[in-house]
């Protein structure tokens, strides 16, 4: 590891911010996740069969089927994926209004 990225995480630690980030190449990364090539991480990710219009696809059949237990089981590895990807930040005075909120439907008034 180079000195200048281990000096910014000492001082990225100590000053508790996160150290810049090295700019990746989405179609690199994907490629290595999926084991195959930038070209089959392209096709993979606009493709007319690309994984996110293949998994709308899934999501629809078992909605049509009424099969929740396995939408559920579908979906929750994408959800904690995004989840994982963009954490939600929020302000202190925010959360205790956001737990106070409830909807007309749950019967508080």
């Amino acid at each position: 590891m180079k000195p200048l990225v281990i000096a910014e995480k000492v001082i990225a630690s100590r000053l508790r911010i996160e150290p810049r980030r090295a700019k990746v190449d989405a179609l690199s990364a994907t490629a290595r996740v999926l084991d195959t090539s930038r070209r089959g991480a392209r096709v993979a990710l606009e493709g007319p069969m690309s994984l996110a219009r293949r998994c709308a696809r899934v999501i629809a059949a078992l909605k049509a089927a009424g099969d929740d237990e396995a939408l559920v089981r579908f979906i929750q590895p994408i959800d904690l994926a995004i989840h994982a990807a963009q954490p939600v930040t929020l302000a202190d005075d925010a959360l205790p209004g956001a737990l106070l909120k409830v909807s007309p439907e749950d019967g508080a008034s």
